[in-house]
């Protein structure tokens, strides 16, 4: 907007190149304080000579600020490659900037002048483009194409990669949802992306277009399914190769089993994390007494799992081929496995007014309702309504091992880790421990976690919270955080709307449980492996279609 030449005009017209300023003050304020108090040798100007003499808490430190200019910088180059873009029209010779530089397109001018590759530039355009102010045709003022993404992208808080990804889908969905649905969705997912890693936007992204666009998912699957694929080669040494593309519906069913299979192993291995506790089980078959993972039941022997997890997933293979194939006995070591899908009832039902999408409890990608209704054709349903006279969920002491019940309100709750997101080999834990702390069997007492996070927790002595409404957070021990700021937990993408719209107090950038600080904006947390958004609390009566065999009580060990 103009607002003629005077002194505050001049103020707003630097403001890009003044939040820069800032940022790189930060960098300069945490290089500073990395540097050791003296003695620092300056390695005649090479920068790896000075960072190799900075404390942890130092170098982190430097991250987030790198960080924080990084955002500034990418934030600005869009908004130039935009500008450059519009004063080269493509098909126009006359009045085009890239062809008067000489250049093909503007991507190839920006390119050339970043010394990086031409889709990254063209990825610049594009989110400078949706995150520009507009004008209408009598030079009135309009807001952003994205107004939200907009305004996080321009004060620093989120980064043109985040942009990009709530960009990019907005605009797939924008001709088939409803106009207030999108501009809901992207004020979320512009919040969100301001306090998780890329990694986890893309996840809430992928969920976020489901919701929005349920019809477009249907023919994303016949696609997928069409090009579903294996092969299988020997090559000249005498070595298998296998090589696939499988379709959510075909793939899930065979993530589920083999994730069974490695974290029974894993599980017998490590005592069922269950760790530096006397008479803890820590015996296991061996690489080399196992051979192919299924021929030795020697539960006496004293070595330890050696296989890494994808020795683990290959023998676990053969395995199963080999019970195919008339063997004599089960799988070992395999429990009773349920693949768990999850959809509200009026969507299984086929309901027109129905959103019409479900998603399989350890895979990200979600699936269209009628994918869903497929899976369901020979699955026994289940309500989830926990805590029913034939289900409880408050055990207390009477138990130590979370039932089946326990473990799906959990998911529905958590979504996966509750520390990190992952939803791969995830297991229910006692916040207060079971021994130590005569803690309790009870939904308030339990929590998803990975086994990485799982053992930092216990290694470092996190605190963990759950609130009334099963919001979950995560204190940091002193040594990590003075301040012992809480941590919201990873974001449920089944609960994107009912995530607060309001970023909670910043938690830092961590992937090793430190605290780098953001000088460029307080209200920012820099993406970070840990520290998430508390998802909301288990409830609602979503039916989960049960397939493969019956289930059982998954025992978890603290």
């Amino acid at each position: 907007m103009y607002t003629g030449a005077g002194a505050g005009a001049a103020h707003l017209s630097h403001a890009p190149v003044t939040a820069l300023g800032d940022a790189l003050a930060g960098l300069d304020e945490a290089w500073s304080g990395a540097l050791p108090s003296f003695g620092v040798v300056t390695g005649d100007g090479d920068p790896s000579v000075v960072v190799e003499q900075f404390s942890d808490a130092g170098l982190l430190a430097v991250v987030g600020a790198v960080g924080a200019l990084t955002r500034r910088v990418e934030t600005l180059g869009a908004v130039v490659a935009a500008e450059v873009a519009r004063r080269s029209p493509t098909g126009s010779r006359e009045g085009n900037l890239a062809r008067t530089e000489g250049y093909a397109s503007p991507g190839r001018l920006i390119a050339a002048s970043r010394g990086g590759q031409v889709g990254r530039a063209a990825e610049l355009v594009k989110v400078g483009q949706a995150t520009a102010a507009r004008r209408t045709l009598s030079g009135e003022p309009l807001p952003a194409a994205h107004p939200h993404v907009a305004d996080a992208l321009h004060a620093g808080r989120i980064s043109v990669d985040a942009a990009q990804v709530i960009i990019a889908m907005l605009d797939r969905v924008a001709p088939r949802a409803n106009p207030l649905d999108v501009e809901t969705t992207e004020r979320l997912l512009a919040t969100q992306a301001a306090q998780f890693p890329l990694h986890q936007v893309e996840n809430l992204v992928r969920h976020a277009e489901a919701r929005l666009d349920p019809d477009g998912i249907a023919p994303k699957e016949e696609h997928q399914r069409a090009a579903r694929s294996l092969t299988m080669r020997q090559d000249s040494q005498g070595m298998f190769h296998l090589r696939g593309a499988l379709d959510p519906v075909t793939g899930a069913p065979i993530k589920t089993a083999l994730d069974a299979y490695v974290a029974a192993r894993l599980r017998e291995t490590r005592g069922n994390n269950y760790p530096d506790t006397p008479g803890t089980v820590v015996s296991a078959r061996s690489a080399g007494s196992a051979g192919s993972g299924g021929s030795n039941t020697d539960e006496d022997s004293s070595t330890i799992e050696t296989r890494t997890i994808p020795q683990l997933q290959a023998d676990a293979l053969a395995d199963f081929a080999r019970h195919v194939l008339a063997c004599d006995t089960t799988v070992p070591l395999v429990p009773a496995v349920t693949m768990v899908v999850r959809i509200e009832l009026a969507d299984l039902e086929g309901s027109l007014r129905a959103g019409g999408y479900a998603t399989i409890d350890g895979v990200d990608q979600p699936l269209s309702a009628a994918a869903a209704r497929q899976l369901a054709c020979d699955a026994g349903l289940i309500p989830a309504v926990f805590g029913g006279p034939s289900l409880p969920l408050d055990l207390g002491r009477r138990s130590r091992t979370f039932t089946r019940a326990q473990v799906l309100a959990l998911w529905e709750r958590d979504g996966g880790c509750a520390f990190c997101g992952q939803t791969t080999f995830v297991e229910a834990h006692h916040i207060a421990w079971w021994h130590r702390d005569r803690g309790t069997t009870d939904l308030t007492n339990g929590v998803l976690l990975c086994s990485r996070c799982h053992h930092l927790i216990h290694r470092d002595g996190w605190g963990i919270k759950v609130s009334e409404t099963g919001e979950v957070t995560f204190t940091p021990p002193r040594v990590v955080d003075p301040d012992q700021v809480p941590r919201p937990a990873a974001p449920n993408p089944r609960r994107l709307g009912a995530q607060p719209t309001t970023p909670p107090s910043r938690p830092p950038d961590r992937d090793d449980t430190r605290r780098p600080p953001d000088r460029d904006d307080t209200t920012r947390p820099p993406d970070r492996d840990d520290a998430r958004r508390p998802p909301a609390g288990p409830g609602r009566t979503t039916p989960r279609a049960e397939r493969t065999s019956p289930a059982t009580d998954e025992r978890r060990r603290e």
